[in-house]
């Protein structure tokens, strides 16, 4: 029997401790290593981040997510995610005849959680196991539904996420 795998995204288990400051920079790139121009001709990429502690903590708690998903009115905690791409990026192929290093696309993007978000005071003291995801929003993909044009979105990481106690941190 043949099969198809449309799953594309890749496992990164992360750790992080309690009430400091939460970074992670991406940089995304096709497969010749370019990083991919994130702002395309019909806006900006959207990236949207999810933690929850695992399926093992019944019922399942948001603990973290950006804005625009359902799920972030009931977040403990607020995720930003940044874009470094504009609309004035240009191709990052230096073998491209418009190349331009000084507009080139970085196809980078931040994800952060401030030390105080993260210290997560309505959640008791204590490490904090959880499971997370991320997703991008492709502006410059787009395919038709009945009765709309939408834009690709895909799960680029996924994994654990492991959030260790803090003894400073005060409860």
């Amino acid at each position: 029997m043949a099969k198809i795998n449309f799953d594309t995204s890749k496992k990164l288990d992360i750790t992080c401790r309690r009430g400091d400051t939460f970074k992670l920079e991406l940089t995304l790139k096709d497969s010749s290593g370019i990083p991919i121009n994130l702002h395309g001709a019909d806006g900006q990429d959207e990236f949207q981040m999810l933690v929850r502690t695992a399926r093992g903590n019944s019922p399942s708690r948001i603990i973290a997510a950006t804005r625009g998903l359902v799920e972030y009115a009931n977040a403990e905690a607020e995720i930003l995610a940044d874009n470094k791409d504009l609309s004035t990026s240009t191709t990052a192929d230096t073998t491209d005849s418009s190349y331009d290093a000084s507009t080139a696309a970085s196809g980078k993007v931040t994800f952060t959680m401030s030390a105080a978000s993260l210290n997560l005071d309505n959640i008791p003291g204590g490490s904090i196991s959880c499971v997370y995801d991320i997703h991008r929003i492709d502006k410059s993909t787009t395919f038709t539904v009945p009765g709309s044009e939408e834009s690709e979105g895909k799960t680029i990481l996924y994994g654990s996420f492991f959030i260790k106690d803090d003894l400073s941190i005060l409860y």
